[in-house]
């Protein structure tokens, strides 16, 4: 390991940094409720999917439940013990409605995870409105630690491999305009995109408001989606 990654590690490790990376998340939660700006991408999963090697060895399966559940949800502890109780609730109505999720591990310890949806449903106060032959990825994470090591892009290739070989066609997902990392990843695997939609959050839900191209598969939920 280099002198820089030492140095890098050593800050994301520290409590100054951790109670900031805190902090801020708090200040802009109101702003980041009240509406995102957001890119959607799609993936053709009939043509090849170009490499991704990370730069650690890195190991990928599909995690199991008890993976879930255990492993995962602790990564969330060091960050703020309520996030781990959120990511338990949140990640066990995603396996009771059938999402998979995708995990990877460095020397046998769980480093990242990524999730596909399957089957038409909510997506935080939106519809995701999938057909047969599409998939959503989401939830994208890699620890601090061993960001910038294309952990990210190897485990999403993973993924869209495992689920070009069920069957599926296209793989969508939707990307933060604030979020620089994730597009370059995506842009790699050869994700196009096919629109720009800003999600504003209102008292009766999430209202979806389209701006350019196609907001498909999201849309607002309706009564009978509950």
């Amino acid at each position: 390991m280099s002198l820089h990654d030492r140095a890098k590690q050593a800050l994301l490790r520290s409590p100054a940094y951790v109670r900031a990376h805190r902090m801020g998340g708090r200040l802009t939660r109101p702003l980041r409720q009240l509406s995102d700006l957001v890119a959607i991408v799609r993936c053709d999963l009939t043509r090849p999917i170009p490499a991704a090697t990370a730069r650690v060895p890195l190991e990928t399966s599909v995690a199991s439940r008890e993976e879930v559940l255990g492993e995962l949800t602790r990564l969330w502890r060091s960050t703020d013990p309520q996030q781990e109780r959120l990511a338990r609730a949140r990640f066990t109505r995603r396996l009771e409605a059938g999402f998979l999720c995708f995990i990877g591990r460095v020397e046998g310890r769980p480093v990242a995870y990524n999730w596909t949806q399957y089957e038409p449903g909510e997506d935080g106060g939106v519809y995701v409105d999938l057909r047969a032959d599409e998939v959503k990825c989401l939830d994208a994470y890699t620890i601090a630690e061993l960001r910038g090591k294309n952990i990210h892009a190897a485990l999403l290739r993973e993924m869209l491999l495992f689920n070009a070989g069920l069957g599926y066609r296209y793989a969508y997902s939707k990307i933060s305009v604030t979020n620089r990392r994730s597009p370059k990843a995506h842009r790699r695997l050869g994700w196009e995109r096919t629109g720009t939609m800003l999600l504003v959050g209102r008292a009766s839900g999430i209202n979806v408001v389209p701006l350019s191209g196609s907001s498909h598969p999201w849309r607002r939920l309706r009564p009978e989606d509950y």
